[in-house]
């Protein structure tokens, strides 16, 4: 069996779920200014870069704007749902990968011989 390990999902991707997690739960209001960049990359223990690129992917996913005066979230509802929604797509069609493989693994290794000590 060859190894099949992929790190598909890179640390600033968990870092704007957890800063989408805060929007959703209302720490981070809805038409609110973030908290200056300074302040996320202390609080999260993440480097400028991986904080950039984490503020980048919520900026494609239309969460948060970047104006001047810095990044302020979406007033609209509509958006933020649609934001659940693809977390809970991306997560869901990880799980049902992780559970092919186990699965697979099952089939695989059934009448082979256990470890005796």
């Amino acid at each position: 069996m060859e190894w099949n390990i992929d790190v598909k999902e890179r640390l600033y991707i968990n870092l704007a779920d957890e800063i989408l997690f805060r929007i959703i739960h209302e720490q981070f209001p809805l038409g609110s200014k973030l908290p200056a960049t300074s302040q996320l990359i202390k609080a999260s223990h993440t480097s400028q870069e991986t904080m950039r690129k984490a503020l980048c992917l919520l900026i494609e996913r239309k969460v948060i704007l970047r104006t001047r005066r810095g990044y302020y979230i979406t007033k609209s509802q509509e958006i933020l749902n649609q934001a659940k929604s693809d977390y809970i797509e991306r997560v869901t069609n990880r799980y049902k990968i992780a559970l092919e493989k186990v699965n697979t693994s099952k089939a695989n290794s059934k009448g082979t011989q256990t470890c005796r000590q």
